[in-house]
């Protein structure tokens, strides 16, 4: 009976990391899944502007920073795996999106 503390602990000593670390993976998921779906965004009209070359990952910082992306990086990925990563630095121009738009449509809406 003396070694039941000890295997608790040593059980627990691996449950409880493996736990916390599938709750932040989770949660990343949830949340990233949540930008490029939009199921649950704000609802904010947002004028982004482009008037100089960018590349893509620039674009998508500049989607970051102006709100209507949560996670420039996973927009990025999304560019590149449309094959819209080549048309980035050729975008000019002025658009009005809103925060609460899917990844999908954001690019319906720019190209």
């Amino acid at each position: 009976m003396s070694h039941a503390p000890l295997s608790y602990r040593r059980a627990l000593g691996f449950v409880v990391p493996i736990c916390v670390f599938s709750l932040f993976l989770a949660a990343a998921v949830i949340s990233v899944t949540n930008d490029i779906y939009a199921f649950v965004k704000p609802d904010e009209e947002i004028t982004v502007s482009v008037d100089s070359e960018l590349d893509t990952a620039e674009f998508a910082v500049l989607l970051g920073k102006s709100g209507v992306v949560k996670n420039p990086f996973a927009f990025e990925l999304y560019l590149r795996s449309k094959g819209k990563d080549g048309e980035i630095p050729y975008l000019r121009g002025e658009w009005i999106l809103n925060s609460n738009m899917s990844y999908r449509d954001i690019i319906l809406e720019i190209f």
